[in-house]
């Protein structure tokens, strides 16, 4: 069928105007009443701000200013906001600690969650999935974004709760317990990404992305330098040959079944009862999106519990898990094998996000380098018990797409190792023998 270039315009322009009438309604939908200025540090969040925030919430807000503190928490990896415990005291001697999170102050991460809609994402969860989801989160007692990116909310504070140490890994019970509380919404959403409370939500990691070879070869090379004791001479080998391949590996995913996803599905964003209460609460979804639930699964087990454990528990808590997701959502062809085999599918997707992070990201303190260091020895060690390295694909054909962009990240990691090692060369050179 032949047109005119004024008809192909048209519908160019009919097309970009329905995507920003689409916008529109979804920013309206997402709208909190109530406007309050965002804060940009811990002295921005005075007595009266917090009184505003809760009275626009529908919460008690006779807020005193004696005891009214507040003090800036959370600086582990993953962490992409600022956040801050605000301890209130109200007119008749009674006291609560709140949780208020708002955007990052680092223009690096603020850029990252902006471009990607983690702000945006967390909202949408909160706001619309939260009260229907299976599965315990913090309540939120104000919230707010402007334009898809400049966020507060006011929530719960769950101190009350244990936190379970990421580098010491679960326990086989908490291990259980985490898989059974993710099953439900998985289940919940399966293949039904139609739905109008997901309208706002996106790809967590889309398939066949050229772009994401090059950032995995650009990174490596860092994560090479900054964790050199990590990689042996045959990991190296691993992480290199899987990154010219990766995007054809990841056209693997295209098919797989969706669902909504938490995308960060690990023990620093978890909390659990005390005293064997059986509570347990998920926070930081502002990774969340459609993606296959076995990311989920494949993240939390693969990373946060020890290589012993997971060997011992691994198959019965998918087995578990499967049961779980046929007998709620009624899945068309998905028997066990094929649970199986997505389950190890994505424990190579989860190792190549962990070099990307060990590589792209600041990672801040003595902490944040142990998490990345325990878990590329967790992923690899799952990687090859399992025998994950069949789903690399073979060698490209010369004339392809997925060849040309193999070739050009090579080039790219080339590189950006050359220059690594040029400027550890120059900065380890006695000031005296540089050229100036």
């Amino acid at each position: 069928m032949s047109f005119s270039l004024p008809t192909f315009l048209k519908r160019i322009m009919n097309a970009r105007s329905h995507s920003l009438r689409d916008r529109q309604i979804k920013e309206a939908d997402m709208r909190q009443e109530g406007q309050l200025e965002i804060p940009s540090s811990a002295g921005d969040i005075s007595v009266e701000w917090m009184r505003n925030a809760l009275a626009f919430g529908g919460w008690r807000n006779d807020v005193m200013s004696s005891d009214f503190r507040v003090e800036p928490i959370g600086t582990q990896m993953g962490h992409i906001g600022t956040t801050y415990r605000c301890r209130l005291t109200y007119s008749d001697a009674s006291s609560r600690s709140v949780i208020v999170k708002a955007p990052s102050s680092n223009r690096k991460i603020l850029r990252h969650s902006e471009r990607l809609h983690f702000y945006r994402n967390e909202f949408a969860f909160y706001k619309k999935i939260a009260p229907l989801a299976p599965i315990q989160t913090p309540s939120i007692l104000f919230g707010q974004i402007n334009d898809g990116k400049n966020f507060v909310f006011v929530m719960e504070d769950l101190s009350h709760l244990n936190v379970v140490d990421q580098i010491k890994g679960a326990s086989e019970d908490q291990a259980r317990r985490v898989i059974r509380s993710i099953a439900p919404m998985h289940a919940m959403f399966w293949n039904q990404l139609d739905r109008r409370e997901l309208c706002h939500f996106k790809e967590t990691v889309p398939a066949g992305r050229a772009s994401l070879q090059l950032l995995y070869m650009h990174s490596i090379a860092a994560a090479f330098e900054r964790f050199d004791d990590l990689f042996s001479t045959q990991t190296e080998r691993f992480v290199e040959k899987l990154g010219t391949r990766l995007m054809e590996f990841m056209k693997n995913l295209e098919n797989t079944p969706k669902t909504l996803v938490h995308g960060d599905y690990r023990l620093d964003n978890m909390f659990f009862g005390k005293y064997g209460s059986s509570d347990f609460y998920v926070i930081d979804w502002q990774a969340s999106g459609f993606g296959c639930g076995l990311h989920d699964v494949a993240f939390f087990l693969s990373g946060n519990v020890t290589t012993e454990m997971r060997r011992k528990v691994e198959r019965e808590i998918l087995e578990e898990y499967h049961e779980f997701v046929c007998r709620t959502a009624s899945p068309k062809n998905f028997p066990f094998a094929e649970c199986w085999r997505l389950y190890r599918l994505y424990i190579l997707v989860c190792f190549a996000i962990i070099v990307v992070i060990a590589g792209a990201a600041d990672v801040i303190g003595p902490r944040s380098s142990e998490l990345v260091r325990i878990s590329v020895k967790r992923m690899h060690a799952a990687i090859e018990d399992l025998e994950i390295e069949e789903f690399m694909p073979g060698r490209n054909r010369v004339f392809s797409a997925s060849n040309a962009v193999s070739i050009f990240s090579n080039c790219v990691y080339r590189a950006a190792r050359t220059l690594r090692k040029c400027r550890v060369i120059s900065e380890s050179s006695p000031s005296s023998e540089r050229i100036h």
